[in-house]
């Protein structure tokens, strides 16, 4: 048995017509603790002062003729102090903007704490998830995490066990205030407007994978990757009709369409990265705007990625799209796919019927297509643009304008070793 004091009482009977003692004794797992004898044919004895430890008694009775018998062995486990918890982070009454929590406690035990449970309640009292921390030692350090499912506020304890099943909490709960969303995983709606979203983890899809479908709605990536598998017409994060998404700080590999804007104005992306680990099976984009305005696309690179045979990639596509900035791009090791008729164009930035955008700090290199029209800046039908303080590195037109009118080239660097620095055609 377990008993949360610190003394053991213990009674013992014995018939003789000849006895001549009763003796009861305890011992720990090491030594004698204590030997109680008497001359009676009843005993009672209280042994206190006792430690937390595994205590082991029994009784023997002997007559005068010194004949003995002895009862069986009882075990009894002394949990008289429990173990001390002190949570520790996140501090009291804090607020975090990231759904995936670290929660940390102190735990101390005068015998071995073994392990520490961590319990999480939401604003109703709904116990919405334990953690465990196995522990094994005097004292230490729990800390384990949790996704918070959505922004609330919550309130957190550790309850701490040691050797003997002696239990304890903190003397009252922490409180915590998340405000934002968690993604865990592909085929996410990001549905609710100036609400963020946070990636937790890495995800992977053979499909499609975010969409946002609000207006101001923030998606921050926080590094981590959005894998599909290179599936034509797959899109990793699309926005069709909302407006003044952020999406940041993501990488994503083979898609279709990487990032995927159609009727969108206001928008920021910043810190995506894209690369493909496969050939796709079909034409790429990785950044693609249609029919969008005041947009901007900042510290992003697209490279690595080639197209499925006879086909096009494009790392920065613009469509219709109007009045945005791009800056601090880099395309860089774009192939189109493999000849088989009239092979297909590698473009590192292209623009089609697209006006009163500004590209400055871009670069380009090393982009291998197929076919004439391949370059790192393509203008096709779009006038009005502004490129800046740009270096291309193409073995094909570095620069190729297409019906191409009052757009402004300024200081930049070209390097062709197979056709001309820039080309104009009509």
């Amino acid at each position: 048995s377990t008993i949360s004091r610190t003394y053991v009482l213990i009674n013992v009977t014995a018939t003789d017509t000849n006895l001549a003692n009763i003796t009861i004794e305890l011992y720990n797992s090491t030594a004698l603790v204590n030997r109680t004898v008497w001359t009676s044919t009843a005993g009672f004895v209280n042994i206190s002062g006792l430690s937390d430890n595994t205590y082991y008694f029994n009784a023997s009775s002997s007559d005068v003729l010194s004949n003995r018998n002895y009862t069986q062995t009882y075990v009894v486990t002394v949990a008289a102090t429990s173990p001390s918890v002190s949570l520790l982070a996140p501090a009291n009454a804090s607020t975090v903007n990231i759904p995936l929590v670290w929660f940390a406690a102190n735990v101390v035990d005068n015998v071995n704490a073994t392990n520490a449970t961590l319990y999480v309640w939401n604003s109703t009292g709904n116990l919405i998830g334990t953690n465990v921390s196995t522990l094994g030692v005097v004292s230490a350090t729990a800390n384990t995490s949790l996704v918070l499912p959505r922004p609330d506020n919550y309130k957190w304890n550790y309850l701490a066990s040691d050797n003997f099943g002696a239990t304890s909490w903190n003397n009252s709960n922490f409180t915590l205030t998340t405000t934002t969303y968690p993604v865990t995983s592909c085929g996410m709606s990001l549905n609710v407007s100036d609400a963020t979203y946070v990636l937790v983890n890495n995800v992977s899809t053979t499909g499609s994978c975010i969409t946002i479908n609000n207006n101001s709605i923030t998606f921050d990536g926080q590094g981590y990757t959005i894998d599909g598998d290179g599936g034509e017409g797959d899109i990793g994060i699309s926005s069709a009709g909302y407006n003044y998404s952020i999406i940041k700080n993501v990488r994503l590999s083979d898609f279709g369409d990487y990032i995927k804007f159609s009727i969108v104005k206001g928008s920021i992306l910043n810190g995506v990265n894209l690369s493909a680990t496969s050939s796709a099976t079909g034409s790429v984009n990785g950044i693609y705007m249609i029919s969008s305005s005041n947009l901007s696309v900042t510290n992003s690179t697209v490279r690595d990625i080639k197209a499925g045979p006879d086909l096009s990639v494009r790392g920065v596509s613009l469509s219709g799209t109007s009045n945005s900035t791009f800056s601090n791009i880099t395309v860089n090791n774009l192939e189109g796919g493999d000849v088989l008729q009239d092979g297909g164009d590698a473009l590192g930035f292209y623009l089609s019927l697209s006006s009163g955008n500004v590209f400055s700090n871009v670069n380009a290199s090393n982009n291998t297509g197929h076919y004439l029209s391949s370059g790192d800046f393509v203008l096709t039908g779009s006038n009005n643009n502004s490129l800046s303080s740009f270096s291309f590195y193409s073995s094909q037109y570095p620069i190729l304008l297409q019906s191409a009118s009052t757009n402004i080239i300024s200081n930049g660097f070209v390097n062709s070793t197979g056709g001309s620095a820039i080309r104009f055609e009509s």
